[in-house]
């Protein structure tokens, strides 16, 4: 009899929502936002698809360090920041007396 093959496994880059994952979603969606780039902008920047980068910004996406590298570079920004839950800090307005 032919020897069984193991079950195939699925591609495990899609993991679902983690805190980590959120935060750099959160702050990617921000930096863009605040660069005023679009998704698509940061694509082709990047070389990453599309829909890669959605899943992304939305907290899904376990990203590895080189996309990540790519991301940051594309948004102008340091890649450890786009994992610092208190990034980006608005700028404290002075109290005026």
């Amino acid at each position: 009899a032919p020897a069984k093959k193991p079950p195939a496994s699925k591609p495990a880059r899609r993991t679902g929502e983690s805190p980590l994952r959120l935060i750099f979603g959160r702050n990617v969606a921000i930096a863009r936002q605040r660069a005023r780039l679009t998704q698509r902008e940061i694509c082709a920047a990047t070389g990453i698809s599309q829909p890669y980068y959605s899943e992304c910004e939305r907290g899904l996406m376990n990203v590895g360090t080189d996309n990540l590298a790519k991301i940051a570079v594309a948004l102008g920004v340091f890649p450890h920041n786009l994992l610092n839950p208190g990034w980006p800090r608005e700028p404290q307005s002075p109290h005026i007396k």
